[in-house]
């Protein structure tokens, strides 16, 4: 089963590369034919071209995330957050707050409570809405660019067209990469299974509550049903798993948590970011037990490192490097730098209901240090 989903995985990513690049000879070619008369081919020109390309690629990434949240809206579902790059506003209440969260993989995000009520989810409109939103003004530039005969301004509809189109590409030929699944391959596994679309609900509402700062312990139980073996080869169900290992933590119930982790990490529905985290809290947890006695190993893993240099503001990864500091390398000044980082990161966290959790982990680990 593994296999035969590695090899979906790693097809659709060629495809979308060949799809990306005889659109991109399309585009190119239509961009030769309509160029202006008299165009300008100069080196500033070209200049041009390139900064029209970086502010095209950055203005798609904001109408994609505007598509999902009118599509969202016209769905039914309730504003949460809206994510650029690190820079996110987010409902916490009836106001609007200013917040930061990176995320690999991802150059933005908009995440909506969905209706808890009626047995039928609008999924699809609300997944497709960021493609849709490209594809339109993608068309939209390329009716302008006919019209326009100003070279700059007809170099930027063409770039902006283009970029519109490669979005609306890359998101929608389903994809699911090593660290997440784009919107085609979200709509076509909801489609497919009843138990991930309801597993798709539960997850974005359990975010909505965590923005107003209601702690995963303190939610229904029966939301945290750990799937079984069919559920764990699902990215969605998988990813259920994944909230209940993190409730197990925020219950301090480490010994479940650990049968989790051991559970979700041997799953082949489990994305990698995730895989990563829940690997940084199985070291968590080996710390408190074992203490100096703890294999750390893996946090010298190169991909690991890597991985933990593109999180270095994510309070669960300072966590276990503190916890690490303090309870194996006994290397105070090292625990003190990562202190300091530990609560920047936590001034504009997202989730106040994970950042008391993370205060309450660190607590123990510095506890745990004293002893």
């Amino acid at each position: 089963m593994k296999e035969k989903q590695s090899k979906k995985r790693i097809a659709s990513v060629p495809l979308v590369f060949i799809g990306s690049l005889f659109i991109g000879a399309c585009m190119g070619g239509w961009m030769a034919r309509t160029n202006p008369d008299g165009a300008d081919t100069s080196w500033l020109f070209l200049a041009a071209e390139f900064l029209f390309l970086a502010v095209s690629a950055y203005l798609q990434i904001i109408l994609h995330e505007a598509g999902h949240l009118a599509a969202g809206l016209l769905s039914g579902y309730r504003f949460v957050s809206f994510r650029i790059g690190n820079s996110m506003v987010q409902r916490e209440g009836e106001r609007l707050h200013y917040r930061r969260l990176h995320l690999p993989g991802t150059g933005g995000q908009c995440l909506m409570d969905p209706p808890m009520q009626g047995e039928i989810l609008p999924f699809r409109l609300y997944n497709l809405g960021g493609i849709l939103m490209n594809l339109l003004t993608a068309a939209a530039a390329i009716v302008g660019a006919v019209f326009v005969r100003n070279p700059y301004g007809h170099a930027f509809l063409q770039m902006f067209a283009l970029m519109g189109i490669l979005f609306a590409l890359s998101n929608g030929i389903p994809m699911k990469t090593a660290l997440i699944s784009n919107d085609g391959y979200n709509v076509y596994a909801l489609g497919r299974d009843a138990a991930a679309l309801r597993a798709f609900r539960l997850q974005m509402h359990i975010h909505a509550l965590q923005a107003q700062g209601i702690r995963p312990k303190d939610m229904p139980a029966a939301w945290f049903a750990f799937p079984d073996e069919a559920g764990l080869a699902n990215a969605m169900t998988a990813a259920i798993g994944v909230f209940a290992e993190g409730r197990a933590m925020d219950q301090h119930d480490f010994e479940t948590a650990k049968t989790y982790i051991a559970a979700l990490l041997d799953a082949p529905g489990t994305h990698g970011l995730y895989k990563n985290l829940l690997t940084l809290d199985r070291i968590y947890i080996d710390l408190l037990e074992q203490g100096d006695a703890a294999d750390v190993s893996a946090l010298e893993d190169k991909k690991m490192r890597a991985f933990c240099r593109q999180m270095r503001f994510f309070p669960s990864v300072i966590r276990t490097q503190y916890a690490a500091a303090v309870l194996h390398a006994h290397d105070d000044a090292a625990a003190q730098k990562l202190l300091l980082q530990f609560e920047k990161s936590l001034r504009s966290y997202p989730s106040s209901a994970d950042a008391a959790l993370e205060r309450e982990l660190v607590a123990l680990a510095a506890q745990r240090s004293d002893s």
